[in-house]
């Protein structure tokens, strides 16, 4: 991080902003994607109170075999199989968004003449005030940081 702040004191001078700032800014660049963990929480609580998510009645949308009858049942907590309940690891695995998980993003920087590498971010969603990035590490190239944090986490979504 040292070295990034050296290389861009005289451009965040010039544009008049602390140099954090101004790399924090610069981090927006080359949006990568978001990495996410399983929320289990919701798992067990759509599993442990299915009245409450009408979980059969969704599952009946994903599972075409699911009679209205067996639907009601799941719904009144009928025990799932394990089709059904990988089907309910998907609807919790999709209700996520980007405000649940760790944005990633970064910027190409020269390192001399010859080698360019990757200032990869990472960061909270804070609502519709963006992302509230923070230096992670350097990487060769940004499909290197791409790579790499799509592997952390449960689940990744490409931006």
């Amino acid at each position: 991080m040292e070295w990034l702040e050296s290389e861009y004191t005289v451009k965040a001078n010039e544009a008049g902003e602390e140099v954090l700032f101004h790399l924090s800014c610069l981090a927006w660049g080359e949006p990568l994607g978001c990495y996410f963990d399983f929320d289990e929480g919701l798992f067990e609580d759509m599993i442990n109170h299915p009245e409450a998510y009408d979980l059969g009645w969704s599952l009946r949308g994903k599972i075409t075999d699911i009679s209205d009858d067996w639907a009601q049942a799941i719904s009144e907590g009928a025990k799932l199989n394990a089709a059904e309940l990988t089907e309910v690891k998907n609807i919790v695995d999709n209700s996520q968004d980007e405000s649940d998980g760790t944005n990633c993003s970064g910027f190409t920087v020269s390192f001399n003449e010859n080698i360019t590498l990757f200032a990869a971010f990472t960061g909270l969603s804070s609502g519709q005030g963006g992302v509230g990035y923070s230096f992670y590490r350097i990487f060769r190239d940004n499909k290197s940081g791409e790579e790499y944090f799509s592997n952390k986490g449960d689940g990744w979504w490409n931006i």
